[in-house]
């Protein structure tokens, strides 16, 4: 709207600077006829133009309300420009993006770990029942011959001989633990079972050592598959004993509890207790 009252002052200020060309002693109307005819065209055609065409105001609006928040700081008294909410909207969006992305990638980094962990747990659970199967005892046994060999390192070597295979029990002298080697495989103890034996089987206040062996014997007693090694047993139940038993059955026992193989101590242990009965 200012344009147009600009345009129509310029034609205004025209004829008004043709009139004052003229000269002062003649006057020629028709000339003021024609320049009047020629203004009201111009103003006909101003307004005609404005009637038809669209204003440009809200470009050149828009441009003066980004200037003026640009220099003013604020631009709350004006229409927020298209531009700009555009811009604003797409940078919004990308940030969504963005956010759910990670989410989509954190989302599935969670589900690979717990993936991994349950074949982990699965691997774990399979290798114990493998292991558990393996060397799981044998219902039906074969007669037993059994030999006594001593070497010269005062190690115990004991073979048990039968119809199906030979057991070589070898009762080492270097860190005091006996070794099992069964012909053809090794066998191992599960770790549940090394729980639920050092679990069950501690000294508890002054108990005696016969009190300790019964102990074993009737967690043991339920179970006679436990898939423990002669090694193994004998290991929890003298790591089961207080100081001062470990001490007795160190004493009791020549070269230590540990380096006799089991029937030895089972014997030994079991006339204890029928010794403490009488």
């Amino acid at each position: 709207m200012d344009r147009k009252i600009q345009l129509v002052n310029k034609c205004f200020d025209a004829f008004e600077l043709r009139v004052l060309e003229q000269p002062d002693s003649t006057i020629d109307l028709s000339f003021f006829q024609s320049n009047l005819t020629s203004l009201g065209a111009d103003v006909d055609a101003i307004i005609a133009t404005s009637a038809v065409e669209p204003q440009a105001a809200p470009t050149a609006l828009a441009d003066d309300t980004v200037l003026d928040a640009l220099f003013s700081g604020t631009a709350e008294d004006g229409p927020e420009p298209t531009h700009t909410k555009g811009m604003r909207h797409r940078s919004g969006r990308t940030e969504e993006e963005k956010d759910q992305k990670r989410k989509r990638r954190q989302e599935k980094e969670a589900r690979k770990a717990s993936i991994l962990h349950e074949e982990l747990r699965q691997q774990r659970m399979r290798e114990s029942i493998a292991g558990a199967s393996s060397s799981a005892p044998v219902v039906e046994v074969p007669p037993v011959m059994r030999d006594v060999m001593s070497t010269n390192d005062g190690a115990v070597r004991v073979t048990e001989s039968t119809t199906e295979g030979a057991m070589i029990l070898d009762v080492g002298t270097i860190e005091g633990d006996p070794s099992m080697v069964l012909a053809g495989s090794r066998k191992s103890d599960p770790p549940a079972c090394k729980m639920i034996l050092r679990r069950n089987t501690p000294q508890v206040g002054d108990e005696m050592i016969q009190e300790m062996w019964l102990k074993l014997q009737a967690v043991l007693q339920p179970c006679s598959s436990h898939w423990m090694t002669d090694k193994g047993l004998l290991e929890c139940f003298y790591r089961g004993l207080g100081p001062e038993n470990r001490g007795i059955t160190d004493e009791l026992c020549k070269g230590g509890m540990l380096h006799q193989p089991y029937e030895v101590i089972a014997k030994f242990f079991d006339g204890m207790v029928e010794a403490k009965k009488k």
